[in-house]
């Protein structure tokens, strides 16, 4: 399904964190990235969301080739700590992403089905700054996995959650790569999580090479 490779990547162009990497990710797979603190599994992400520029990355998306931009356009990336216009209420900020996503009345209905299965509970006016962690992170779930892609990035994912919450995240998450015929990518340190979403795991072991 997707192909990645020839990805080098350094920061000022000092540190090498890829030198040639590359991998492949099957449709319905949930791949773990591992590695150490630092090893690149973040940068890794951001790469593939297209937050990072790699001008040298190949990319291939069920045999088609593709630019960076245009994988962009096929990634859903959910961060480890979410962030918001703190003003924003729920339904403004719902409003927000139909906007920048091209989401309408069904996208919406999709997100409030999703914050009714996370049991998320605030009021009307109740500004998102003011949600705890966790009430943020059930927000920006429920929201980012109403828009469909074909690629699914999670970065330390649940973490916030509580037990409960965690198992019913879990479950939408894998609903959402049935449903899209995508797969996901993803980072954690937490035993539980990756045991119940893992198919497979990628580690990530970063050599080190600076340029003088």
């Amino acid at each position: 399904m997707l192909d990645i490779s020839n990805l080098t990547f350094s920061y000022d162009g000092k540190v090498t964190i890829f030198n040639d990497f590359k991998f492949t990710v099957d449709q319905g797979e949930f791949v773990c990235l591992q590695g150490r603190n630092g090893a690149g599994k973040t940068t890794l992400l951001n790469i593939i969301a297209g937050l990072t520029y790699a001008p040298e990355l190949k990319v291939e998306l069920f045999n088609k080739e593709l630019t960076q931009k245009e994988l962009k356009d096929q990634v859903v990336y959910i961060p480890t700590k979410p962030e918001f216009y703190n003003e924003l209420t729920v339904a403004r900020f719902i409003d927000l992403i139909a906007y920048l996503w091209g989401g309408g009345e069904c996208f919406k209905k999709q997100v409030f089905m999703y914050i009714a299965e996370l049991k998320l509970i605030y009021t009307k006016n109740q500004r998102v700054g003011d949600f705890s962690l966790g009430m943020q992170y059930k927000l920006y779930l429920a929201t980012f996995l109403a828009i469909p892609r074909k690629i699914l990035l999670l970065d330390e994912p649940f973490n916030a959650l509580d037990r409960d919450s965690r198992k019913v995240a879990i479950k939408l998450v894998k609903n959402y790569v049935g449903k899209n015929q995508g797969c996901c990518i993803f980072s954690s340190h937490v035993t539980a999580t990756i045991n119940n979403l893992k198919t497979r795991t990628i580690n990530i072991e970063r050599r080190e090479t600076y340029e003088k």
